[in-house]
């Protein structure tokens, strides 16, 4: 069965204000849409009230009191991309796969500067190296896009 909008479903994870939901015996990744509610727990009731890039956007049960009220009530979500729970975990991984990388990167690059300088002019070289680790970070940051 489709999920529709104001359809309601589970928190299979924490929501605090992303996690997994179960909708109509499927898995989803989803956000707490803005609201009093900044949390719900692992089993707690969520209502859907919309789709994002990200997954299913949801409220608290106790936020929506009548889901027939939502705009777009009944409305399929099914055309829209939502990313099931598989496509999710799968993006996590590469992302944090990616962050390990880059974070090694900048470790092995902040190490450099200071060896190089040490054995090329000693003490005042090491003190350099360091100085330029200092600059040399924060510019990759925010300008080589190397950093999450």
């Amino acid at each position: 069965m489709p999920v529709t909008i104001g359809t309601s479903g589970r928190a299979v994870t924490p929501l605090r204000p992303t996690g997994f939901v179960e909708v109509e015996g499927e898995r989803f990744e989803a956000k707490l849409a803005p609201g009093m509610v900044v949390s719900v727990e692992a089993g707690g009731i969520v209502v859907v009230i919309g789709v994002d890039r990200f997954g299913l956007l949801v409220r608290a049960v106790g936020e929506v009191p009548r889901p027939e009220s939502l705009t777009g009530f009944g409305t399929s979500l099914t055309s829209h991309a939502i990313p099931n729970a598989e496509d999710a975990e799968k993006r996590w991984k590469q992302e944090r796969w990616e962050n390990r990388v880059q974070i090694a990167f900048i470790i092995i690059l902040a190490a450099i500067f200071p060896i190089v300088g040490g054995f090329a002019y000693g003490l005042e070289g090491l003190l350099l190296g360091f100085i330029l680790d200092l600059g040399a970070i924060p510019f990759l940051y925010f300008f080589g896009g190397l950093l999450p």
